[in-house]
């Protein structure tokens, strides 16, 4: 269900990762080989994804979230057994923010602090370079996504090629390309995406009244980070940094990123560790994966 790197035993830090909606946990992958001495990072495979590509359903808002809270729930009843303090922090990206934000809104007490990944607050609702809306429906996430799902990709060159020159993959890198590859399964001669398109179709719409709410008031320290362009180069980001929920704890722009190409921008680790770290004692940070 979850990829772990742990340093430490116990560890007095608990991150844990919530992916996108057709994403899977190798998206993580940067954030988990710069895991610091003091935390566990915990990667969290969404059913119909990656490593539970084969998981049954339900999938949904409220079947994700109950899981994740069945997790924290571990998490804190480990840290009491073995008497150690634990401080526990969820982020998200993409669609993995508002499950995140959902997560922390269900279950405060479970939860230190949140990190918001271009995600979990209202969109800007149109581009700087027209009056297009920018919020798109459910359905046509949906189906703009399912056009790479089940499809069988001969080489895993293939699949990348699919990505190198999108906007919204740029600047391209290696740990991009990397994450994108370990999206892939192997099926008969080819490969396809371990993403489930009924999964897709079924949290799409199931997070529609969740990512077009006006405001959200999170109960514990919520930071937003988002990156300079969202899904087209020039056309500014997803998100209004200025239009955050009152009493955020924090807005950074991480400059010359997109939508999927930050969580592999150095400016964005550092930032983002630098937020899980907060309150506890700065490490240098170092490759840890297990």
């Amino acid at each position: 269900m979850t990829e772990r790197t742990q340093t430490a035993d116990p560890c007095p830090i608990v991150v844990v990762a919530i992916h996108g909606l057709a994403a899977t946990s190798s998206c993580w992958g940067a954030m988990r080989a710069s895991c610091p001495a003091e935390a566990e990072f915990i990667a969290f495979e969404l059913k119909g994804r990656g490593r539970r590509f084969d998981a049954a359903p339900p999938y949904g808002i409220d079947a994700h979230a109950n899981e994740i809270i069945e997790l924290l729930q571990q998490l804190r009843a480990r840290a009491v057994t073995t008497g150690s303090g634990i401080r526990t922090v969820l982020i998200g990206h993409s669609m993995g923010a508002w499950l995140a934000g959902e997560v922390t809104i269900r279950a405060p007490y479970l939860v230190d602090a949140l990190i918001l990944v271009d995600g979990g607050v209202a969109p800007a609702l149109r581009g700087p370079r027209n009056n297009e809306p920018r919020i798109e429906t459910a359905t046509t996430i949906a189906a703009k996504l399912s056009r790479r799902l089940g499809r069988r990709w001969e080489k895993t060159e293939s699949y990348l090629e699919l990505f190198r020159h999108h906007p919204a993959y740029s600047p391209w890198s290696v740990g991009l390309a990397q994450s994108l590859r370990e999206e892939l399964r192997v099926c008969g001669p080819g490969f396809v995406v371990a993403v489930s398109a009924e999964a897709v179709r079924v949290d799409a719409a199931s997070f529609e009244h969740v990512r077009t709410r006006d405001c959200i008031a999170y109960p514990v320290a919520a930071h937003l980070i988002i990156a300079d362009d969202g899904m087209s180069l020039d056309d500014g980001p997803l998100y209004d940094k200025d239009a955050f929920f009152d009493g955020a704890a924090s807005v950074t722009q991480i400059v010359n990123s997109s939508h999927y190409s930050l969580l592999f921008d150095p400016n964005f680790i550092s930032t983002a560790w630098n937020l899980i770290l907060d309150g506890s004692e700065r490490s240098s940070l170092q490759t840890n994966r297990k």
